[in-house]
């Protein structure tokens, strides 16, 4: 178990143990580093070089602390360099380095829904926010997913927020043509929009009431289709800003940029139009609220009832 964070200290400490074992019939020479570009840690007994006989285990314990601001947080790694030690010659392998596990839950506990709100950043590569099936205690029924956009550009084939795997529901802009789907006793059901633009803001709302989809884009409907059933599910992530695959990582990657992603139970609009918030704020059946605060090191903590610690993964910023 790694050091475990706490945002309104600044850091935090704790420790984090690797168990090395030589696999070979020869000894292994190892030289262990852990290291940082974030000045902010200390990291101990940080340097370290150790012999393994053949068949031998040894328990290294780490112990970590940080203080400083998450500005420029990074995450130590532990770096280990093997040498084959056999018949008086010394043989290096590989290099081999592993991010150390670091525990942030107690960053949620200390959220600060006054800091100012941003917008995220992503670069169309694999930047996006990933949200663990588990944190989203979304029960089958009526909901809405609605969000803010705007994108440099848009693929053939286009995620912007989904949960999309054979189940479940997600947002797509292929082509620019914003399309909402929900996985309904096992067939996706769809509403489409006419063409987005790139370089120009967009809110997009889609919900579900139980009888019908619907598809607003900037508080307006665009489509509307029956459509009633179970709503499939699967235990793959959300991610924001991209498509899902089986394995949980993503494709079909945002090049732009999103804010305000709210997933709410029951159906919020109804109607022909509605005045869409610039900047939503909780209410009673919120699952998920992003206003894309600045992030805290290499996590999101979203807003709402049950304030969540999430995984930016490829590296998104926030501006403001």
């Amino acid at each position: 178990m790694g050091p475990r964070a706490r945002r309104g200290a600044g850091g935090g400490a704790g420790g984090a143990t690797a168990v090395l074992t030589n696999p070979t019939s020869r000894p292994i020479q190892i030289e262990v580093q852990v290291g940082s570009e974030d000045r902010h840690w200390d990291l101990g007994a940080a340097h370290r070089h150790l012999e393994l006989k053949p068949a031998e285990s040894r328990t290294l314990r780490l112990a970590l602390e940080r203080r400083g601001p998450f500005d420029d947080f990074k995450i130590p790694r532990l770096s280990l360099a093997t040498t084959l030690v056999a018949d008086g010659f010394e043989l290096p392998l590989a290099l081999r380095s592993f991010q150390l596990p670091l525990d942030p839950t107690g960053l949620a506990h200390e959220f600060d829904d006054a800091r100012p709100n941003g917008v995220l950043v992503l670069d169309g590569e694999d930047d996006c926010i990933v949200v663990p099936h588990a944190e989203l205690p979304l029960p089958d029924g009526p909901f809405t997913l609605e969000f803010w956009v705007r994108a440099e550009r848009f693929a053939e084939r286009q995620g912007l927020v989904a949960k999309t795997e054979s189940a479940e529901f997600g947002f797509f802009a292929s082509r620019g043509i914003p399309e909402f789907l929900v996985r309904l006793d096992g067939t996706y059901r769809a509403v489409r929009g006419p063409a987005l633009e790139p370089e120009r803001w967009y809110h997009l709302a889609g919900v579900f009431d139980g009888a019908e989809l619907r598809l607003y884009v900037d508080g307006e409907l665009q489509d509307r289709t029956p459509a009633s059933g179970r709503r499939v599910t699967r235990n793959v992530p959300l991610l924001v800003g991209a498509d899902v695959r089986a394995s949980g990582d993503g494709m079909s990657f945002l090049a732009g940029r999103l804010d305000d992603v709210h997933l709410a139970r029951g159906a919020l609009y109804t109607g022909e139009r509605f005045v869409p918030e610039r900047h939503r704020a909780a209410e009673r059946g919120t699952v998920l609220l992003l206003p894309m605060h600045a992030p805290t090191g290499p996590w999101m903590i979203s807003a709402g009832p049950t304030p969540r610690v999430l995984e930016l993964r490829g590296g998104p910023t926030v501006a403001r």
